[in-house]
């Protein structure tokens, strides 16, 4: 399995989200994101000839979309917090 980091900055005010969510303090959350991941054009079931051929037809990007299921909240420095319970790929479980 690969482990992944995401670091996401930005201003928020919190009377606005607060406003929004209620003034609750932790709220059930959903974020999608989409990332690029390069596979190769043709693909062969041994290493060896796998990269000879990534080499000589080269890769495509694909875009994969996921979505992340968790908890929002403030922390006490005023800075938002999100907990991953769930990740998604393409609706499936990762």
């Amino acid at each position: 399995m690969h482990e992944a980091t995401l670091t996401l900055e930005a201003a928020i005010n919190k009377d606005m989200v607060d406003l929004i969510c209620g003034k609750a303090e932790i709220s059930p959350t959903v974020l999608e994101f989409a990332s690029v991941d390069y596979v190769p054009i043709r693909t062969h079931k041994k290493k060896r000839i796998r990269k000879k051929w990534a080499k000589r037809y080269g890769t495509k990007a694909v875009n994969r979309k996921y979505e992340a299921h968790g908890f929002a909240r403030f922390n006490d420095a005023g800075e938002y917090e999100f907990e991953i319970q769930k990740m998604y790929k393409r609706g499936i479980l990762i």
